[in-house]
C-alpha cells in the first residue's frame, strides 16, 4: 500500500510487460454505490455485478468491474451516450466488464471493454487493460497461483462480433498479499 485517498487505496505493482513500477489503486466500498447506476447503464441486473470485491481503477484510468458471470456479461446491451458521461464524469477513460465464470475452463476470464467518450463503443481486443485485470484477480484470489507465476488467458470480445485471446502473465512476490 502506497496511499490512501477519498475514493480508495493505492498499491504499487509491477508492470512486468513494460518492466516499470505502476500504481493500481483499488476503489473503497464508497463507490459501490454507484453500482446500480453502472448497471442500469450497462442495462444489466445490478446484483450481477459482483459486490464482494471491489471495483479497481488502473493506471490507464480504465474502470475494471466483475460480474457473477458470462451471460451478464455477453449480455450487456451498454447506453453509450450514459456511459460516456459516467465515465468522464469519474476521470475513467474506459470501463471493463469481467467475470472467471467462463463458458470455458481454458478460459481464466472473459471480458469486454467499452470507451464511448473516446468514441470506441466497444473494442475487439486491449491489452493495456489485461494486465491490471490479471493483477487484480490474483490478488483477490479468483485464479490459480502456481510457484509464484499465474498464467491467464483472457477472451474479450462482442459475442457475435470480433473478439480476441490475451495471454496475461502474472508473477508474484512473497510479500505480495
Amino acid at each position: 500500500e502506497i496511499g490512501k485517498g477519498g475514493m480508495g487505496v493505492v498499491y504499487e505493482a509491477e508492470h512486468t510487460g513494460l518492466g516499470k513500477r505502476v500504481a493500481v489503486k483499488l476503489l473503497l466500498d464508497t463507490f459501490s454505490e454507484d453500482r446500480e447506476v453502472l448497471a442500469r447503464t450497462l442495462r444489466i441486473p445490478a446484483q450481477s455485478l459482483r459486490g464482494d470485491l471491489p471495483m479497481m481503477e488502473t493506471q490507464d484510468a480504465d474502470l475494471l468491474v466483475l460480474a457473477d458471470n458470462i451471460m451478464t456479461v455477453n449480455g450487456a446491451r451498454p447506453d453509450f451516450l450514459a456511459l460516456a458521461a459516467l465515465l468522464t464524469a469519474s476521470g475513467l477513460r474506459g470501463m471493463s466488464l469481467a467475470t472467471v465464470n467462463t463458458l470455458t475452463p481454458s478460459l481464466s476470464v472473459q471480458s469486454r471493454f467499452f470507451a464511448p467518450a473516446l468514441g470506441i463503443a466497444e473494442a475487439p481486443v486491449t491489452g493495456s487493460v489485461h494486465g491490471p485485470l490479471a493483477a487484480y484477480l490474483v490478488r483477490q484470489g479468483l485464479v490459480p497461483v502456481h510457484e509464484g507465476t499465474a498464467g491467464l488467458m483472457c477472451a474479450q470480445g462482442k459475442p457475435g462480433g470480433r473478439t480476441g485471446i490475451v495471454y496475461a502473465l502474472v508473477e508474484c512476490r512473497e510479500n505480495d498479499t
